[in-house]
């Protein structure tokens, strides 16, 4: 194969519109996308020109010089791609692709018959039907590329993507220990109150909710944040709220949600709202879209100038969704143990929030008598109220579920010695575990550090 000599050097390349991709770049905070464009950019336009320096160059001989074209060519035409729909994702005035395959086009035909023989595509194929085609392949294969690119409204598509796609959504399904109502929480009565009040009611009378509406503008708040520290119930608040109100409950999942690939989180986030949208449309009911450890995904935002800020944009491309999910029957429930941590754009977007902190003492006591009265050994001291005085006392300053925890030492501490639960199990299993008071004060925020408003949620 004979390669003709070319007397346009402009091989996919333009130099007004590289100028302009690259005073966007330059205009642009630094990220991982922008920096793998211009390392892409840059490699292609070197790669191009040793190819137009192969094919007019008169030495090394024609045989050898289609050998080192034959190599080059695939590298390129793959980086070329992936550059052009990264361009066009986030630059798309640029009209980036179009324009290359417009240059493309105007090239001599020799290079087409070089094309054809390593490609085996028609020659319309790398014009602007080329477009259609990549896209194609795109589609096809979005599971298993190696990245992935900005703009989530749009179906992920990039140079790469995670190893496997995981369910981003999962369904709540009550199980035998799960919360049949609000009234099974204990605790925490002005919250329950107010759930009951904004949520409930709606639902369960929605008509009056509708005059509500109209008399004093109340509405179904689809944005709640519940914060406080770790192990007091935030999690079965809402799932006591989606087992009284009939109302389905998705969890997302953000551990399946985190990508270590550009942009990959961001996409994922709105993924799982796009999901969410579907199963709203089929449902009678608001859907309930749960988000444990939201700041994990929703911290504060900071300036992106390191190249790896890939926090920043998934809550920019959360917030949108805050509203969108407004008309879409959906209520964003968050649960948080550092509220500080979240961004400020998402906290001025909340339309109710409460905090879940430790309980005090007369509330550790209905959670004693709780847990000790399903136990048949436990029930009599359940009854002891002078020793339950002294339990709840001592108990002070632990977690919900770290008390559970201890009931349930103490529980096999009296299996062991075949006898009732009594103080002596529950002091002696509170010592030898793992189990620390909470500093309260580390997780409220600022405006409510030394606060004594307390309660559970078991």
């Amino acid at each position: 194969m004979r390669i003709s000599s070319i007397n346009n050097t402009n091989f996919g390349y333009n130099k007004k519109l590289n100028r302009r991709l690259n005073e966007k770049l330059d205009s642009t905070p630094a990220t991982s996308t922008t920096k793998l464009i211009k390392d892409l950019n840059y490699f292609c336009n070197q790669t191009e020109n040793d190819i137009i320096q192969l094919e007019n160059d008169a030495y090394g001989g024609t045989a050898r010089n289609e050998e080192q074209i034959a190599l080059k060519l695939p590298i390129f035409m793959a980086a070329k791609r992936q550059c052009c729909l990264l361009v066009e994702r986030i630059f798309p005035e640029l009209d980036f692709l179009r324009t290359t395959l417009d240059t493309l086009e105007n090239e001599e035909e020799g290079r087409y018959d070089l094309y054809d023989k390593l490609y085996d595509l028609e020659k319309e194929k790398l014009c602007y039907k080329w477009r259609d085609e990549l896209f194609k392949i795109l589609d096809d294969d979005l599971d298993n590329m190696t990245a992935l690119v900005s703009t989530p409204s749009r179906s992920g598509v990039g140079v790469g993507s995670d190893e496997s796609e995981r369910e981003l959504l999962q369904k709540f399904e009550a199980g035998s220990s799960s919360p049949k109502s609000l009234e099974d929480v204990v605790g925490l009565s002005e919250q329950i109150e107010d759930i009951k009040d904004l949520i409930l009611f709606p639902l369960e009378h929605p008509q009056e909710a509708q005059q509500r509406k109209e008399d004093y503008g109340i509405e179904i708040p689809h944005f709640i944040i519940l914060y406080g520290p770790p192990g007091c119930g935030k999690t079965m608040t809402v799932e006591a709220l989606a087992s009284e109100s009939g109302c389905d409950m998705y969890h997302i999942n953000l551990a399946d949600v985190g990508s270590s690939f550009v942009n990959g989180t961001a996409i994922k986030v709105a993924k799982a709202f796009d999901e969410a949208f579907k199963l709203a449309q089929k449902s009678d009911k608001p859907i309930i879209l749960f988000m444990d450890e939201m700041d994990s995904l929703l911290a504060q935002r900071h300036d992106a100038t390191d190249g790896g800020k890939e926090d920043n944009k998934v809550v920019n491309t959360f917030l949108p969704l805050i509203e969108k999910s407004k008309d879409k029957n959906i209520i964003i429930v968050g649960a948080t143990n550092m509220y500080e941590l979240l961004d400020k754009a998402v906290k001025r977007r909340v339309k109710y929030e409460a905090y879940i902190g430790l309980p005090n003492q007369d509330e550790i006591k209905k959670l004693l008598i709780k847990q000790l009265s399903k136990i048949k050994m436990g029930q009599t001291l359940a009854t002891d109220e002078e020793v339950l005085e002294r339990i709840s006392h001592s108990l002070i300053g632990y977690s919900p579920s770290n008390i559970v925890k201890i009931i349930s030492d103490a529980s096999m501490l009296a299996y062991r010695a075949k006898k009732e639960i009594d103080e002596l199990d529950i002091s002696y299993a509170k010592q030898r575990g793992s189990y620390n008071k909470i500093n309260e004060q580390e997780y409220l925020p600022e405006s409510k550090k030394r606060s004594t408003k307390i309660g559970i949620t078991y």
